[in-house]
């Protein structure tokens, strides 16, 4: 019991960490490509935890981080 809630924390802790990084990726000085590599790269780490992103929240959090140039 106790490596499972052990387990559960850390994959809270996970979960709020990857969170917290889609909620302030900005695009920045990246390259597109770049930018939706990294995006994409935090969505499969959080899919490997069992957590699911809706795919118009992705839209969203792509759009809301792109350069003003776009």
């Amino acid at each position: 019991m106790k490596t499972k809630t052990i387990l559960a924390t850390g994959t809270s802790a996970r979960n709020l960490k990857l969170q917290q990084e889609l909620n302030n990726i900005r695009q920045k000085d990246m390259s597109v490509i770049d930018y939706t590599t990294k995006i994409k790269k935090i969505y499969d780490t959080m899919g490997s935890i069992n957590v699911t992103v809706d795919e118009d929240e992705m839209v969203q959090i792509c759009l809301r981080g792109l350069a003003y140039r776009y």
